[in-house]
């Protein structure tokens, strides 16, 4: 195995390790059986009766479901997860009631968890995986509901029995829900539906089970996964028979990465039909569903109706308005201020922290080297003679601070933001040799950019460039920077394709020559829009432009809050930008929605830079929703390592057992960075070999490349001795790390303390909510693309999108209400991009080849017209963005 592939199998190792300290209270799993009263009558065909179930007032992770139920008396049987059941028990007797027209939560947030047909098995989730209930999340209740065919037998038994387990599990279970409004000529043998939808998350998402469904027409139902272009060839992601039982199947686990585009497709057969058949929930209707089971560090449950995603605020994972950020209390957070002896390597002045794929973090500083009015000269150049002396290059453990690698000595002047790739490749902007540098992992050189010490504004030049940002395909882009006030576009090759130039600012002088420009300090592309936002720091604003045209499509103006340092990606296509000023909190805001801002508490005089995202220690939450941590770059020497704060939500609590029992991580069956697919892309694919090379090669033969590289350049031949030597060190480092963090967790007072602060942190966040002026109920649903100019949805209660899905889904008289639901909530827009999924991958994963898949993709005649002018004025819904200041490091 080579050492990069070592390397990154070793860190998603660590994640596990020190992710599970021991516990001395044992996990105990419990059992809960949800079923319909023997005694119930019903009477009469498609009767479609709900009971429930209050969960415990503990957390819990859902981790198995058995049906109870026979698919002679029993056409399906669906679990939801509700704050709370449509209708709640009396007197402590369990209550049951007729479903068939009506939701099945009475409460806001409504999830399905499970579904059932045709005697479909038993659904465990992967070792490590579970769905968060109880308390604490949003499923307080469980409904199940059952669609009996027939009269219900006596004493005939129906429902489900539910595996619940009390420790934490390091992934959350989220799901992926598709659904489509079609209409399907006659006598057509094959006809596809299609509903595609672009993943917009920031975390990579794993499958590991799909359900499909279709009514008597449907042959196969199945997903594939295209890289974002016109061209880009995708695989099948997941596939399925609509015609076996329709419970949860395992599948072949797949990465799914933030820009990739989703299509299911259902293939159907009229050739027995004379009339055309619509999607609807009777018999004489169609359906095109499907579910896709996925797990992450941080849950993630969506839904696609025809090429829009809708999700609610309240999602799980998702960054809640009346949530709070906490400075972290987890005890074991210390990360260095200094390093060994031998390297003095001070973490202050820290520049920029990422989060890498493996879930490690890695952080930049400047080994206590300071950027004043003496730094530059006129002309830009840099003012010192020699490089940085000591590791500015940190990878650490996100729960702990840890130093698990380090490299740098001697290769930069002035490091100013970090970036970590899919591919764990590690990009460094150095404004001081005004190049943009990328590395493996451990330190070796792959490319380099712009052209050493020398500052310019030509395709091969940059000066003082501030951060780079990925796409899919290999192509990236670089801010650029302080003199130039642009963005560059670049080929995965590293040759120059483009630039974005800012706009001028009315009465601004700061940018080179008086030009009213500002700064171009940060970036983030966003795929499934195909856009790209820029940080102007010093006008405190975010520009937005098309990706291919480069056309300024709006500009966003933040100086309320301050100068905008840094911009990010969050959960369900946020893009959240870190502000700050002198004298103030720096504040953690959504740029399309500001009102959904988080102050950092005790950070006036902390000098923010960058900011990057990740889960929180599942010490922190037992078997409750993990935290999200913000991991923030303080620029300042004075003021330490990387500070970090949790988003503690409102309905947080302190769990039972602060430290966990060891679990074992979905990862370690399925490991998570052996899927990890470049994109079909031939220029990704070098540049991941050519990452491999330079891993390969020798400790000192990164230096030299690096030397060889002042005009910049791909670096391909960095050395042949693969250096397994250094893994072997980190390994054992690590070994020792772990070992010694479970002697410390071990220790009563730590525990103690741990308690303590947890409570501290309630306490916290009770006066946080009462002074923050935050109105508990003012909760709106978003449309993951806030910034689409009249694309949006319509607000729309969780309810409503799970009541659709399961009608889309199974049918039954509560497709009218659906019906009804959608027209009034769902969005108008359909995207229905035909891909080019591979043969090879089609019957990789068994979908039935009456006729190959990229024969049904390419015939333009068979694929579903566009939805009329009507329905579109129907569905049409907007939702309008709100715009919002000013502060000093470099």
């Amino acid at each position: 195995m080579s050492s990069h592939r070592s390397q990154l199998l070793l860190a998603l190792l660590l994640l596990v390790t020190f992710c599970t300290l021991p516990s001395q209270v044992p996990a105990a799993t419990s059992e809960f059986e949800i079923t319909v009263p023997e005694e119930t009558e019903v009477r009469g065909e498609d009767a479609y009766i709900c009971t429930t179930l209050a969960l415990p007032d503990k957390p819990y992770k859902l981790v198995g479901v058995e049906p109870l139920g026979r698919k002679e008396v029993v056409h399906h049987i669906l679990l939801f997860g509700c704050d709370e059941p449509r209708v709640k028990p009396k007197d402590k007797q369990q209550s049951t009631w007729d479903c068939k027209m009506a939701p099945s939560c009475g409460g806001y947030a409504e999830t399905i968890l499970y579904g059932w047909g045709q005697d479909a098995p038993r659904l465990d989730l992967p070792e490590g995986v579970g769905f968060s209930v109880g308390r604490g999340s949003a499923v307080q209740w469980v409904v199940a509901q059952v669609h009996y065919l027939n009269e219900k037998p006596a004493n005939e038994k129906a429902g489900v029995r539910l595996t619940l387990q009390d420790s934490p599990v390091p992934f959350s279970a989220g799901l992926l829900s598709y659904a489509s409004w079609f209409s399907i000529p006659p006598r057509k043998q094959h006809f596809l539906v299609q509903n595609n939808c672009c993943y917009r998350g920031f975390q990579p998402l794993t499958s590991f089970a799909v359900r499909v469904h279709t009514h008597t027409m449907g042959r196969s139902v199945f997903m594939t996964r295209a890289p974002t272009g016109p061209k880009g060839t995708g695989h099948v992601v997941a596939a399925g028979d609509p015609q076996k039982p329709q419970g949860f199947s395992p599948v072949e686990p797949q990465v799914i990465w933030p820009g990739d585009r989703l299509t299911v497709a259902c293939d159907f057969d009229s050739s027995g039909k004379s009339v055309s058949v619509g999607a609807g929930p009777s018999h004489d209707h169609e359906m095109c569903n499907m579910y896709l089971m996925v797990y992450a560090a941080l849950p993630h449950i969506e839904m696609c109706n025809d090429g829009s995603s809708m999700v609610d605020e309240r999602s799980p994972g998702n960054m809640p308005r009346a949530a709070a950020l906490l400075p972290d209390p987890f005890p074991l957070w210390k990360p260095p201020r200094l390093t060994d002896a031998a390297n003095k390597s001070v973490l202050g002045n820290v520049a920029g922290v990422a989060m890498g794929p493996d879930g490690t973090l890695w952080a930049l500083h400047r080994g206590g080297r300071v950027w004043d009015e003496d730094t530059f000269d006129v002309s830009e150049r840099i003012t010192e003679a020699d490089p940085i002396g000591v590791d500015v290059v940190l990878q650490m453990h996100p729960d702990t601070g840890k130093v698990l690698r380090r490299w740098g000595a001697g290769l930069f002047w002035m490091p100013h933001m970090i970036t970590v790739d899919r591919n764990g490749s590690v990009w460094v902007a150095d404004v001081g040799r005004h190049q943009v540098l990328k590395f493996t992992a451990s330190g070796q050189l792959i490319m380099a950019l712009g052209r050493k010490m020398t500052p310019g504004s030509g395709p091969r030049e940059l000066c003082k460039p501030t951060q780079v940002a990925f796409m899919n395909d290999g192509s990236f882009l670089v801010s650029d920077g302080y003199c130039n006030s642009r963005v560059v576009r670049y080929k995965p090759d590293g040759a120059f394709a483009a630039q974005y130039e800012l706009p001028k600012a009315a009465g601004g002088g700061n940018g080179r020559g008086g030009s009213g420009m500002g700064v171009a300090h940060s970036l983030v592309v966003d795929e499934c829009d195909g856009e790209v936002s820029l940080a102007d720091r010093e006008f405190g604003r975010v520009h937005r432009f098309d990706l291919q045209s480069r056309e300024l499509l709006a500009t966003v103006d933040l100086q309320q809050f301050g100068k905008v340092w840094a911009l990010a990606k969050g959960p369900y296509g946020r893009t959240l930008a870190l502000t700050w000023k002198p004298g103030f909190d720096a504040t953690l805001l959504d740029v399309a929605e500001p009102s959904f801002a988080w102050r950092m508490p005790n950070s006036t005089a902390l000098w923010p830079h960058d900011f990057a995202l990740g889960p929180a220690a599942l010490q922190l939450t037992g078997a409750g929703d993990r935290l999200l941590a913000v991991y923030v770059a303080p620029l300042c020497e004075e003021c330490g390592p990387v500070q970090k704060y949790v988003l503690v939500p409102q309905s947080f609590g302190a769990p039972e057992h602060v430290l966990p029992p060891p679990v074992l991580s979905a990862a370690a069956q399925r490991p998570v960075l052996a899927h990890l697919h470049v994109g079909g892309h031939p220029a990704a694919q070098a540049a991941a070999a050519a990452a491999v090379r330079a891993e390969q090669g020798g400790a000192g033969a990164g230096q030299a490349a690096l030397e060889d590289a002042a005009d910049g350049g791909v670096v391909t031949d960095a050395g042949e001795r693969e250096d397994g030597a250094q893994e072997e060190r980190v390994e054992q480092q690590e070994q020792e790390e772990y070992e010694q963090e479970v002697k410390q967790m071990a220790d009563p007072q730590l525990v103690q303390q741990l308690q303590e602060q947890l409570q501290a942190m309630q306490a916290q966040l009770a006066e946080y909510q009462t002074t923050a002026g935050h109105d508990t109920q003012d909760f709106k649903t978003l449309r993951v693309s806030p910034w689409k100019r009249g694309g949006q949805g319509g607000a729309s209660a969780a309810s409503f999108i799970a009541v659709v899905v399961v009608c889309l889904l199974l049918g039954g008289g509560v497709g009218a209400l659906a019906v009804h639901m959608l027209s009034r909530h769902a969005p108008a827009k359909a995207n229905r991009g035909v891909s080019q999924p591979a043969m090879a991958a089609a019957r990789h994963a068994r979908v039935p080849q009456q006729q190959s898949i990229d024969d049904m993709l390419q015939d333009p005649e068979d694929v579903e017209p566009q939805l009329s002018g009507e329905r579109h004025r129907l569905l049409d819904a907007g939702l309008q963005a709100s715009s919002s200041h000013a502060g000093p490091a470099r």
